[in-house]
């Protein structure tokens, strides 16, 4: 029995985006590559969590009950998942930055956002945050020599959003700028047996052949423009078709070695697949 580790951070946006990149990145460990994020996104995160750690949630939103924002990355990791009917399984880790700790002795998930979240995106961060509310109630039983049990945490009684979209600028001071702008706590609702459904439609998806690339995914283009346009090198191995990774399905690209021409992966070097090439 396979048993797929799965990444919280995935369900709001790549599972969406693309089927196969996703397919990908939890099958064969093919990752999409990494686009840099502006620094300024990071040191607004960090500037976030310093302000409130320890702060009263009185202090935060009105819409809180009492308690306190605890702040800190921390390694959230399931007990294995098996949904009735399939022949895998999952388990979720992922790293959760934010936390709320209510005076009756539940706990809240939460997250922060620099930007207003529309309306259609809400239910895909609320997956995310139902997978760490999950992961939290029902930690791994397994030990690992060397390091701390996964974080148990429960009951979760509240998961969401606190969102902040600077509206205004000020200056205080010469040469010194302040942002401003309205924070809201956005809650949805936590539910797990709609989050269960949601992993058993994964891994529907999992346990099946890879997915056809998607069209509108700039990857999955960029993979076909790679395999199609002319290259001064690294050229297809045959002329008007190309062959096929044996690990990934991409197409391959002619290139050199030390024991002479095969085919290897045009998505090197995040997959490595490899063919002889035919007639050497």
């Amino acid at each position: 029995m396979t048993t797929f580790k799965l990444s919280p951070s995935d369900f709001a946006f790549l599972w969406e985006q693309c089927k196969r990149c996703f397919y990908l990145k939890v099958v064969h460990g093919i990752r999409q590559p990494s686009m840099p994020m502006a620094r300024i996104f990071k040191v607004i995160e960090e500037l976030q969590m310093e302000l409130y750690e320890g702060k009263p949630t009185s202090e935060v939103s009105a819409d809180l009950p009492p308690g306190v924002i605890r702040c800190g990355e921390r390694w959230v990791e399931s007990d294995v998942i098996r949904p009735p009917g399939k022949e895998s399984s999952c388990y979720l880790l992922g790293k959760l930055d934010s936390l709320i700790e209510f005076e009756d002795k539940s706990w809240g998930v939460l997250d922060f956002k620099t930007t207003k979240v529309k309306s259609d995106y809400i239910h895909l961060y609320a997956r995310q945050l139902n997978s760490y509310a999950y992961g939290l109630e029902n930690p791994s039983k397994r030990t690992r020599p060397g390091k701390e049990p996964p974080l148990a945490l429960s009951p979760i009684s509240k998961i969401g959003l606190l969102c902040f979209e600077p509206s205004a600028l000020s200056q205080p001071t010469v040469g010194r700028h302040s942002y401003e702008g309205d924070v809201a706590w956005i809650e949805m609702e936590k539910n797990f047996d709609g989050f269960l459904g949601f992993l058993s439609e994964v891994l529907d998806l999992l346990e099946g052949s890879m997915p056809e690339p998607t069209s509108s995914c700039n990857w999955c283009n960029y993979g076909a423009t790679m395999a199609s346009g002319p290259f001064t090198a690294g050229t297809t191995a045959k002329p008007g078709g190309v062959d096929s990774c044996p690990r990934c399905s991409s197409p391959m690209r002619r290139r050199e070695g030390r024991r002479g021409p095969f085919l290897g992966c045009s998505r090197y070097p995040d997959c490595r697949g490899t063919r002889d090439l035919a007639g050497s």
